[in-house]
């Protein structure tokens, strides 16, 4: 529950129902050292996530790579292969016959 209490001279303080801190000093420090701890692990617990992300884009890029590299051998093969089929590319001649049609 959010209370506005508005004291004299116009100066608002918002009151969220928090407490405020530990009067034991023991108490602070410990609240400081769990923490420091929770924010290291949660630290940590991130850079791993970010780790194995890394490591699957990694991964999904050589596999991407070395599926078009294997494509382009393929294709290259298939257009060596294309060309040595050509009678041109053998170096043979084309014989053929036309007749000539009245030009209009």
């Amino acid at each position: 529950m959010v209370r506005i209490m508005s004291p004299v001279n116009y100066h608002y303080r918002v009151d969220y129902g928090l407490p405020g801190k530990p009067p034991n000093m023991l108490l602070r420090i410990a609240g400081a050292v769990g923490s420091l701890l929770v924010l290291t692990l949660a630290a940590f617990l991130g850079f791993f996530v970010f780790l194995a992300v890394l490591g699957v884009v990694a991964v999904g890029g050589v596999v991407i790579a070395i599926r078009l590299a294997w494509l382009r051998r393929q294709w290259r093969r298939m257009e060596e292969a294309a060309e040595a089929d050509r009678p041109a590319a053998r170096g043979d001649y084309i014989d053929a016959e036309f007749t000539e049609r009245d030009p209009r």
